[in-house]
């Protein structure tokens, strides 16, 4: 919770909310939604503060929350930026000094250990990783550079834009239910979205995950897909999955090729469409 402090804080009720992991990107959302973000960006005869303090003082509180599930309640009032620094006039912290076993967390904590080093057929070093919501610039980026043919075989239908409602949804996940895998490249120097798979558990059973992938036209056949494949197979069965399955266009040729090399099974599914699966 982040708000106007100090005497404000009952007068005003000046307040957003949001779960921690926070990154940087969830840090200043929170902080656009309050009146005390205007008066921070300066005012009048009073000058800015650091933002970047601010952002990177939420973070680490929501760090501190994150690694000490004892934690039952802690607050910071006043929080007063100074110069180009923030000091803490007061804090309070109440500890459970039997803490629950059971998960503390509404939102799990970004995936790390899912980091994995490839490269492609033409040398080309790449980073698949899970997707952050932070990613979203990139992977607009990477959409904007899918021919349609892509587009529909990824979508099932053409699409011209992706309004920030969409992005939202395929970079800021919930790790617990789902997974982004992106496959990055600094080559060049440039930080691009060469691709994604992702990963998302049927709401109807706890064995089984639907996924999807797709590869940007300028890096297809340089053995990417079958990375992707590989490691949705390697993360699905690591989650405790039992099948992972979904739908693939009939005239998607590629992927019904990569799929028949990968044993998946095939069977007939919508007008147009295979319903692919394989059990792991």
């Amino acid at each position: 919770l982040f708000g106007l402090g100090g005497i404000f804080t009952e007068l005003f009720k000046d307040r957003a909310i949001g779960f921690p992991p926070l990154n940087q990107v969830l840090a200043q959302r929170i902080l656009e939604k309050t009146k005390a973000y205007r008066l921070l960006k300066g005012y009048r005869n009073i000058p800015p503060a650091n933002m970047k303090a601010v952002e990177e003082t939420m973070i680490n509180f929501s760090q501190l929350i994150e690694d000490h599930p004892e934690i039952n309640e802690l607050d910071i009032n006043p929080l007063i930026p100074q110069d180009d620094n923030l000091v803490a006039v007061d804090a309070r912290v109440m500890i459970d000094k039997n803490p629950d076993e059971k998960p503390h967390m509404i939102i799990s904590k970004y995936p790390s250990h899912y980091i994995k080093k490839v490269t492609l057929k033409d040398g080309t070093e790449v980073t698949l990783r899970p997707i952050k919501p932070e990613d979203e610039p990139l992977w607009q980026e990477m959409f904007e550079s899918f021919s349609e043919e892509t587009v529909r075989y990824r979508f099932f239908r053409v699409i011209k834009e992706t309004p920030h409602k969409m992005r939202t949804r395929y970079c800021n996940i919930d790790y617990d239910r789902e997974i982004g895998i992106v496959a990055e490249s600094k080559k060049d120097g440039k930080r691009r979205f060469l691709g994604v798979t992702r990963i998302i558990a049927d709401p109807g059973s706890n064995d089984k995950a639907e996924f999807a992938l797709v590869v940007s036209d300028k890096w297809q056949r340089l053995g990417l897909g079958a990375e992707f494949i590989d490691y949705t197979l390697e993360i699905a069965r690591k989650k405790g999955f039992d099948q992972i399955y979904g739908p693939v266009l009939k005239d998607n040729i590629p992927m019904i090729k990569l799929c028949r090399e990968k044993n998946f099974e095939f069977k007939e599914g919508d007008p147009g469409e295979y319903m692919i699966s394989h059990d792991l």
